[in-house]
This record gives C-alpha cells, sequence and structure tokens, in this order.
C-alpha cells in the first residue's frame, strides 16, 4: 500500500509527500495520516528531497543523512586544521598560509643543515610573540605542523567510518567530534 502523507509546517503550509507515488492526485487523500515534521525531516522535505515511511514515520533517507553528515564533518575538520597547533616553541596558525610557510621554513632549514651551513629565522607564533628558531627547531615545528594535520584528517576519517556504519538516523546524528 502506498503511504501518503500531509505534513504541516509551522505557518500551516501543506507539504504533500508521497511515499512510493510519483502522482498523488490518484489518491484520495481522505484517509491519509497526517503527521508534524520538525527538524531535519521538515528542512528536507521543504527543499523537496522524498522521504522514507516506516513505523508510522516519515524519516529523510539514510544516505541522505549520511551525506550531509560527512559534509559537517569535512566541515569542521577544515576549521580544526586551520585553528592552530601546540609545537614545541608554542602555538603556531595553521591555516593554509600559515602551512606553507612553516613547509617553507622546514625545508630551507633541512637544506642549511644538510649543507652545513647556520639557519636561524625568527617566527611569528599565533599569539604574535617572536621566538628566534635554528634549523632542529625550524624542523619540528613543520613536523608538529604536520602531525596535527595528519592526527585531524585521521579523526574525520575515523568519524566517516562511522557516519557510514551507522544504521539509524539517530545513530548518524549521534556521530560527533570530541570537544
Amino acid at each position: 500500500m502506498t503511504k501518503v502523507a500531509i505534513v504541516r509546517t509551522s505557518d500551516g503550509e501543506v507539504i504533500l509527500n508521497c511515499i512510493n507515488s510519483a502522482d498523488a492526485e490518484h489518491y484520495d487523500l481522505a484517509g491519509c495520516e497526517l503527521v508534524e515534521l520538525d527538524g531535519i525531516a521538515l528542512e528536507l522535505a521543504e527543499q523537496g528531497f522524498p522521504l522514507n515511511y516506516s513505523d508510522g514515520q516519515l524519516q529523510p533517507p539514510l544516505d541522505l543523512l549520511r551525506a550531509r553528515a560527512r559534509q559537517r564533518i569535512n566541515t569542521e575538520r577544515e576549521a580544526r586544521k586551520d585553528a592552530g597547533c601546540d609545537t614545541a616553541i608554542g602555538r603556531v596558525d595553521s591555516d593554509p598560509a600559515s602551512r606553507a610557510n612553516v613547509t617553507g621554513a622546514a625545508t630551507a632549514a633541512m637544506i642549511a643543515q644538510a649543507a652545513a651551513a647556520p639557519f636561524e629565522i625568527n617566527w611569528t607564533l599565533a599569539d604574535n610573540s617572536t621566538v628566534a628558531l635554528d634549523a632542529p627547531s625550524t624542523i619540528g615545528m613543520g613536523l608538529a605542523v604536520l602531525a596535527h594535520v595528519s592526527a585531524v584528517h585521521d579523526e574525520a576519517t575515523a568519524l566517516k567510518t562511522a557516519i557510514d556504519a551507522a544504521e539509524t538516523a539517530e545513530d548518524i546524528a549521534a556521530v560527533a567530534w570530541p570537544i
């Protein structure tokens, strides 16, 4: 049997959502269930996404919820990657331009070390204080930023694996970054 629901938003707008049917006008709507939607189900219905009917509930398809959750994880991954990094010399910036600067400085330090040449660079930390770095300290800073970015990516991968394994909308919604 085809399930049809009439959904009323808080402002009284009616959304007709037919499950397993492309054309609702062929159905007598008098006997349809009225379902109140809120949260993500309402948001998706208003955008024209299909909803699944199960156990008297209209739910967004899990694949759609997974895709939205993965995007949420990716957005937070980028924010965490760019939020700064604690190193042995102090907290350094880790936005894309700063990561490029760290890479350049670490590369120059390695070249100087390989040539047995002296190396020193003044580095501005995230708090705007400045420290003088030698080659080993600069390389260490670069390795710390690399470890930070790698750890953020590893956590994002683990979270997306959990999203893919989730079997319910609630399980998908529960997957979150640690605080």
